[in-house]
């Protein structure tokens, strides 16, 4: 028992620190979600979009991505925006494998670690595909943060802007984004946030990976010991490595064989027949 339970603490300790170094590898090398390196710059299309935006434009169509919002549609939206006085700031980008992000969420971060503008940005993929966020926070603040914030909504705002912090891309750019730069307040950026904001490594990133790194090293510590043990049974050893005590034969005591008792002793013998 205490061999097992050594064993154990031994593959936990083992795992906790395999997983922390390998949580904190992670996000250090290849960023995450929602870590992502600031040392790395930004593909040519966000950059693009951010440079437009910091010269004073609000919607921005990627190259080869007019079929999700025409020209026409986009300076419509661009009109509604200025009427608005909405912060919003969007990318119109075909979703696509060979963009170098996994997903728009990686975009978005790319651009939160890097933006210059303030207010709401959102990266629209299609419908149903994309992220948005307001900048200095991981994600769009629901209604009653707003609130809170002594932030104004219009009453019949609400469900479009709650709609919009829930749901995100859904339904067609052209008549959404329409929709979002009217219920979007002009003095969202006044909402604060306690927590780390987009662009940033989470603790509980590092914890998660110390946590998975500890189970790990538990089931595969676990492993390890059956499999060792089975390896010095089928030797003719013992399961475990247990320490022999003083005086006594680390090998097997022999069996000892009993010979059978005699039954016939004091008997007469038996006569035969003929």
């Amino acid at each position: 028992m205490r061999a097992f339970l050594r064993t154990r603490t031994l593959a936990a300790v083992v795992g906790l620190a395999c997983g922390t170094l390998a949580a904190l590898g992670v996000r250090q090398d290849i960023g995450g979600p929602d870590g992502p390196r600031d040392d790395l710059a930004p593909g040519d299309v966000l950059q693009q979009a951010m440079d437009a935006w910091a010269a004073g434009d609000h919607v921005v169509v990627a190259p080869g991505s007019s079929a999700l919002l025409d020209p026409a549609a986009e300076s419509a939206i661009e009109e509604v925006i200025a009427e608005e006085g909405a912060p919003l700031y969007v990318l119109v980008v075909a979703k696509s494998w060979n963009a170098g992000y996994a997903q728009a969420g990686h975009a978005l971060d790319q651009v939160m670690a890097n933006v210059e503008v303030e207010g709401v940005v959102a990266i629209w993929e299609g419908n149903g595909d994309g992220d948005v966020a307001l900048t200095g926070h991981r994600s769009l603040p629901p209604s009653y943060r707003l609130e809170e914030a002594g932030v104004a909504l219009a009453p019949e705002d609400v469900a479009i802007y709650d709609e919009i912090s829930s749901y995100g891309m859904v339904g067609q750019a052209s008549a959404r984004l329409d929709e979002w730069a009217r219920a979007i307040p002009p003095d969202i950026t006044d909402v604060e946030d306690t927590t780390e904001p987009r662009g940033s490594t989470r603790r509980g990133d590092t914890v998660l990976g110390a946590v998975v790194g500890t189970v790990v090293g538990l089931v595969g510590g676990g492993v390890v010991w059956g499999l060792i043990g089975i390896v010095r049974v089928r030797s003719g050893r013992s399961f475990t490595n247990v320490p022999v005590a003083a005086g006594s034969s680390p090998k097997a005591r022999p069996v000892e064989m009993r010979k059978p008792r005699d039954t016939t002793r004091g008997r007469p013998p038996r006569k035969r027949r003929r």
